[in-house]
């Protein structure tokens, strides 16, 4: 029962997303797929949640690979990358919030995402 309770919210919040206009990734590999990726959070884990990552074009992904760790604050590609993604969590939680869904910023291994959860029934 947990189980589909994350489904259904990943469900939801995918749905919700396309709705607002905003892609939804193909795939968890960044190099392949643009758009809002929505993950289920460990359904053994009490709470059902989801994260939802952004994932720029894949051309800006390789470059950001590619680029000389000394050369990232002046790449103007990188600097590009980052100000959308800036955009895009924003756009994010500003939709997912106003319908209701509880956002925070994920922790740990998944720092930079945001962390889902429904908001109050």
């Amino acid at each position: 029962m947990r189980e589909m309770q994350h489904f259904t919210l990943a469900e939801k919040v995918k749905n919700l997303l396309a709705t607002a206009g905003l892609g939804i990734a193909a795939t968890a590999d960044p190099g392949y797929s643009t758009g809002a990726r929505v993950e289920i959070d460990d359904p053994g884990s009490g709470e059902v949640a989801v994260y939802v990552a952004w994932r720029v074009h894949p051309t800006l992904y390789h470059h950001f690979l590619t680029v000389d760790p000394a050369r990232l604050a002046a790449d103007e590609r990188v600097a590009l990358k980052v100000q959308l993604e800036k955009s895009m969590y924003q756009a994010l939680r500003s939709v997912l919030e106003y319908a209701g869904f509880r956002v925070d910023r994920a922790t740990g291994e998944r720092a930079g995402e945001l962390h889902v959860t429904p908001g109050p029934q």
